[in-house]
């Protein structure tokens, strides 16, 4: 079951909602999942805590690499390989070349210069926000009052002209669009973007 941002309680809560009243869970769940998708991109950052395996591209000559998913938990492999195949010799980087800022995201290997080119750098770690829909709530509480926020006013539009409920799905617009994040979610959210600077 993938993490989500917020719970149908909760957002039921902010709608003044009963909560054993279940007539719309499935449309405001189905909200929850599209809506923390949604936050996950905005942010720039992975939701769930798991293992993952992420192929980058890097530059030639980079020693700083950006992780899509932090804090980092841990780091199991980094390899280095220009022809992007990886398990071959001398494609392992050792942990005495790298070292992580868990918070940041950042794999820093100021010790070796990286080879660069397309999908030639793959990291296998743990990373991510939260391993349950709970934990995150518990963890990222601001940014689980912006989603249900962004999911009470889907749901408080959702007869507006223009918009409607394809199938207990996401809000959409005549032409297939989600409905963006409010500018107050945005604000919500801002301290917790991630921001590169090219």
């Amino acid at each position: 079951m993938p993490v989500n941002c917020t719970t149908v309680a909760r957002v039921k809560r902010r709608l003044g909602f009963l909560l054993t009243d279940t007539e719309h869970d499935d449309l405001i769940a189905a909200w929850i999942a599209s809506v923390s998708g949604q936050v996950e991109g905005h942010l720039g950052r992975k939701i769930e805590t798991k293992s993952r395996s992420e192929i980058l591209s890097p530059r030639p000559g980079s020693t700083i690499v950006f992780l899509s998913a932090f804090p980092i938990v841990s780091v199991a492999t980094v390899e280095d390989d220009p022809q992007g195949i990886f398990g071959g010799v001398g494609t392992q980087i050792t942990s005495s070349f790298w070292g992580v800022d868990p918070e940041g995201g950042v794999l820093n290997l100021t010790s070796w210069p990286l080879s660069g080119g397309p999908r030639s750098l793959r990291v296998t770690y743990v990373g991510g926000m939260a391993t349950t829909t709970d934990q995150f709530v518990q963890s990222w509480p601001v940014i689980a009052d912006a989603v249900d926020a962004q999911v009470a006013h889907q749901y408080r539009r959702r007869h507006t002209d223009g918009f409607t409920s394809a199938g207990g799905q996401a809000q959409v617009g005549t032409s297939g669009e989600v409905m963006g994040l409010t500018a107050g979610v945005a604000e919500m959210l801002a301290p917790y973007r991630r921001v590169l600077v090219a």
